[in-house]
């Protein structure tokens, strides 16, 4: 009888599980592809396909988990949590934000269940990031650039702001400063009025300010070695200066809050009917742009061309001009002068006190008005900065309360609006931008500053990563001389296993595989002058570092 027992429960456990095993086996699922490699900003999707049993007809519950997306800010998300017979595919999205800082191989799991039974399939994302985007810190107000301007020489010129007395100081960097390492000057500080003017030809930076006149700095100087023009030191009409500019003989144009000079050397010109035969009056100047030879002076009272030996002056009365006060200027290299047009101006503060008329574009004998009407501004932007790209983009800074328009790029066909609802920006109101040597965009506002690349940022500027998905090894590895012009040893490298030297794009331009007691020479002596990377793999990790090639 014990024995016909034990029989007996031994099938009956036999029996159950070959039953959880037919159980188990009524559904599986897996993705329609392994893995897919996107770029950080970008969204992919796959494909679950459901594998069921004749005799199978109940729900499935869906659940994914994908902790290394979702802590980068990404969302991982499904078409359908349960589905029901006949089991059609459902859809698996993930979508990485423009912040998304991570760089390597994601792990994506999906369960599905129902009671008992389940089926896991795992996915596999490679993200890879050319970050468009990156910030600067702003815990230190005064290490919060509101303008910046680059020079010939690569130099960062930048005026930081003084949140305590609300005025700024000026400051440089090197162009391969990470911006963390961004820090404010000590000379005295003034409130600027625009972005530092570059003089390549004579090797100056002039700031024009609204209490101070201009201040001058030298590319090879301290920044705390500077002259000032005001009033008291110079011919210039007022110490609030507006605009500044200098053309392609090194003249520096000068508007104030009454009127336009120009200093050659140490020589003044203030234009005025009286002594010149300038249209110009005492009057507010609020913009500055130099093409070729022909000077466009923005005026609260129409547009002034200056072509160097006549003067013109377009208002509505004279021209199809829309609107009377000018209000930020640019022109591109065909010509083209683009501004932004007003109705009515606020002496108190300097700037345009009724809603905007249009961006309006003018050849010289042709205006073009761009408005409500035909793009994404409204008449409630305020066009706080135009700025135009070597491919002849149009970028606008701008302040509105409407249509949330933030920074505006028009490529003469299709406008783009980049704010806070499709991209990192914090918010839609932007001070200011400008663009460097290399055409990246920097921006800034009250409480934010930073710098955009629609086609990925260079890696000096570019959020910090992985390296090529690996963790990053122990240091104490050194790289001399740093600069260097023909050769650099690392020493320290017992342990390497490689070295790659890469240019400033990621692009490998040489190799080492041999270490010799512990130190690498390499040759750069045919390598063009510039940033490079050189990258070290050990058997625990890799590490990069810079090394400058300057001659």
């Amino acid at each position: 009888m014990k024995l016909f027992l034990f029989l007996l429960c031994t099938a009956s456990i036999f029996c159950a599980s070959e039953s959880i095993l037919a159980q188990s086996t009524s559904f599986s699922i897996k993705t329609d592809y392994d893995t897919t490699s996107i770029k950080a900003g970008e969204s992919t999707s796959f494909a679950i396909v459901f594998t069921v049993q004749q005799s199978y007809d109940a729900s499935i519950f869906l659940t994914v988990d994908a902790p290394g997306l979702t802590s980068q800010s990404a969302t991982v998300t499904l078409s359908k949590s349960i589905v029901n017979k006949p089991y059609p595919s459902t859809v698996l999205s993930v979508k990485t934000k423009e912040g998304f800082v991570g760089n390597g191989n994601y792990e994506i799991t999906i369960r599905a269940s129902n009671g008992g039974m389940s089926s896991t399939s795992r996915c596999y994302v490679k993200i890879s990031n050319t970050s468009r985007w990156r910030f600067g810190p702003t815990i230190n107000p005064l290490q919060m650039p509101g303008y910046i301007s680059q020079d010939k020489q690569g130099t960062y010129w930048y005026f930081t702001w003084m949140f305590d007395d609300k005025k700024t100081s000026i400051a440089t960097v090197s162009q391969y400063t990470p911006l963390d390492k961004w820090t404010a000057s000590q000379i005295p500080k003034y409130l600027p009025t625009s972005a530092p003017i570059v003089d390549n030809l004579n090797e100056y930076v002039w700031m024009p300010t609204k209490e101070h006149g201009v201040i001058r700095c030298s590319f090879n100087q301290p920044t705390s070695l500077i002259t000032i023009y005001n009033t008291e030191s110079s011919p210039i009409p007022d110490n609030w200066s507006s605009a500044a500019s200098v053309d392609a003989a090194g003249a520096v144009w000068i508007g104030t809050k009454k009127g336009l000079a120009r200093l050659v050397g140490t020589d003044w010109t203030v234009f005025d009917s009286s002594n010149t035969n300038s249209v110009l009056n005492t009057e507010p100047i609020t913009g500055i742009a130099v093409r070729g030879n022909i000077i466009w002076v923005g005026t609260t009272n129409g547009l002034v061309k200056y072509d160097g030996n006549n003067w013109y002056r377009f208002t509505p009365d004279n021209s199809p001009m829309v609107a009377p006060i000018v209000w930020k200027m640019a022109v591109e290299e065909n010509g083209n002068l683009w501004m932004g047009l007003y109705a009515s101006w606020d002496y108190t503060y300097g700037s345009p006190k009724s809603k905007m008329t249009g961006l309006v574009k003018f050849d010289g004998t042709s205006w073009t008005v761009y408005n409500s009407q035909n793009t994404l501004l409204s008449t409630e932007t305020i066009i706080t900065a135009i700025a135009i790209d070597k491919r002849a983009n149009k970028w606008l800074a701008t302040a509105e309360k409407v249509n949330n328009t933030g920074i505006l790029k028009f490529d003469n066909t299709e406008w783009t609006s980049y704010t806070k609802a499709n991209s990192p920006l914090p918010s839609n109101n932007i001070s200011w931008l400008g663009l460097d040597n290399n055409d990246n965009i920097w921006f800034s506002s009250g409480s934010f500053w930073g710098v955009f690349n629609e086609n990925g940022l260079p890696p000096f500027l570019a959020p910090p990563t992985g390296v090529e998905e690996q963790p990053e090894a122990t240091d104490g590895i050194t790289i001399y001389p740093n600069p260097t012009n023909t050769t650099f040893t690392i020493s320290g490298a017992d342990n390497i296993l490689s070295v790659k030297l890469m240019n400033s794009l990621g692009m490998e331009v040489s190799r080492k595989s041999l270490v010799v007691s512990g130190k690498v020479e390499m040759d750069v002596a045919d390598l063009a002058s510039g940033l490079y990377f050189v990258q070290m793999r050990t058997p625990t990790g890799v590490i990069t570092k810079s090394i400058v090639v300057s001659r």
